[in-house]
């Protein structure tokens, strides 16, 4: 009987060093979980801090912000209008202007209207010529000068009636 219990005694005792090491374990995770828990509440403490802090600025804010919004909605219809309107005109400022490729620098003519002039009326119009015919302007695009053999700059020329600029196309 005696090792019987001397037998229940050493299963007693690894037993007991089983729940002893248990509850070891156990607390070490539990002040790992209050360290974390007290980390937590000072984040949220500094989270309500500046809550409470913003929360005033946030109130006077928000009526301004609303008051932007208005007003945002109501340029946003004139803005679209005034784009297309911007549009429109210079789609018709751009209607009578003509691109001219490969000429040549006119170093006869005074200006580049009256060499385009004299050029439209002797190769491209000869008699067809209407009886008002006119260029209102006309110009080289400017860009960095081309070294010899390159082509010519383009001309631009804007002529007054839509006509002239069909008859000329």
């Amino acid at each position: 009987m005696n090792t019987t219990l001397q037998g229940h005694s050493n299963q007693y005792e690894k037993l007991l060093q089983a729940v002893l090491d248990t509850k070891l374990a156990l607390e070490v995770k539990i002040d790992s979980v209050v360290q974390e828990v007290n980390l937590l509440q000072v984040d949220h403490h500094k989270l309500a801090d500046s809550v409470a802090r913003n929360e005033p600025c946030l109130t006077t804010v928000q009526p301004a912000l609303r008051d932007l919004q208005t007003q945002v909605m109501q340029l946003t219809t004139p803005v679209s209008s005034l784009q297309r309107r911007a549009e429109d005109v210079e789609g018709r400022l751009r209607r009578n202007t003509i691109c001219f490729l490969g000429f040549l620098k006119c170093a006869e003519a005074p200006s580049a209207e009256l060499c385009l002039e004299l050029w439209l009326i002797t190769t491209v119009l000869g008699n067809k010529l209407p009886p008002f015919f006119s260029i209102k302007r006309a110009h080289q695009i400017l860009h960095r000068p081309l070294p010899p053999g390159d082509q010519p700059r383009p001309l631009i020329a804007r002529l007054f009636n839509f006509r002239d600029r069909d008859l000329v196309l």
